[in-house]
Formats: C-alpha cells, structure tokens, sequence
C-alpha cells in the first residue's frame, strides 16, 4: 500500500504526462484556469493541487511556459491603474464570499443572542414582580395571591 508521499509523487508523473501529450490546461470562459475540470481530465483529487507543494510547482511551471495566468489574460490587464502602475490587492484577505458566510454566522448568533436576552429580561421582571410581593406581605403581614398560581 502506498503512503501519502508516493501517491503525491504519482499524481505529478500524471501531470507531467498530461501536458507530455500536448492537451491544453482547460480555461474558463473569462479566461481563468478552471481547476475542477483539470481535476477531472488528469482523474487526481482537486484538495491535491492545493495541498501538494509539488503538484503546485509543476502547474505553474506548465502555466508559465505556456504564458498564461493563473487568474487568466484579463488579471494583468485589469491590475494595472489608469496611470499605468501595477494595483495590488493584499493576498492575505479573505476572499469576498467567505466574509458573506461569516457575516451571515454572526448575524445568525446575534439573533440567537437577542432572543436570549428577551427571554432574561422577561425573568428578570418576573422575578422583580415575585420579589415586590414578597416584600408587601413582609411588611403588611398578611398573604397575598400569587396571579394564575395554584393554592
């Protein structure tokens, strides 16, 4: 049985025979390197282009050869400003659906956090109402009723 390394090295042997043959890296229709159906044609799992360094390598490598992008033939031309110097987007931010879901996760708990706070308010004066009529029956000596309580 093969361990993880040996299977990584057996999934850049594919690559590398796959552009061996001459197909072409499949592109999306804005030009962008479709990685789902590179997966499919080469049969190695997706998760693998991200997470073995070499198969990355050997990518970019044929990437660069051929002089296409990764991000397609419209990043170049719409990363330069109108002055003509290059625009950069930091690499470290997150992309713009993952702060989507994770706005919608904090308005999800923030909503779970505003009916828990309505409810302890409401206990709150519950208990505020069961303390005042404690506190008469203390000072007049005599017992009062608790509304819709049993005897």
């Amino acid at each position: 049985m093969k361990n993880g390394q040996e299977i990584g090295q057996d999934y850049v042997q594919e690559l590398r025979a796959f552009f061996k043959d001459g197909k072409s890296v499949p592109l999306s229709s804005d030009g962008m390197l479709n990685l789902a159906e590179l997966s499919r044609l080469t049969r190695i799992p997706k998760c693998s282009f991200y997470q073995n360094s070499s198969l990355k390598e050997c990518l970019e490598e044929h990437l660069q050869a051929k002089g296409i992008s990764r991000r397609g033939p419209a990043a170049k031309e719409s990363a330069q400003g109108p002055s003509g110097f290059e625009l950069r987007a930091p690499s470290s931010e997150p992309s713009t659906s993952a702060l989507e879901r994770r706005v919608q996760q904090l308005e999800q708990r923030n909503a779970v956090l505003l009916a828990e706070v309505g409810n302890l308010r409401a206990q709150l004066s519950q208990l505020r109402l069961r303390l005042g009529r404690e506190d008469m029956m203390l000072e007049s000596g005599r017992w009062i009723a608790i509304p819709g309580a049993q005897a």
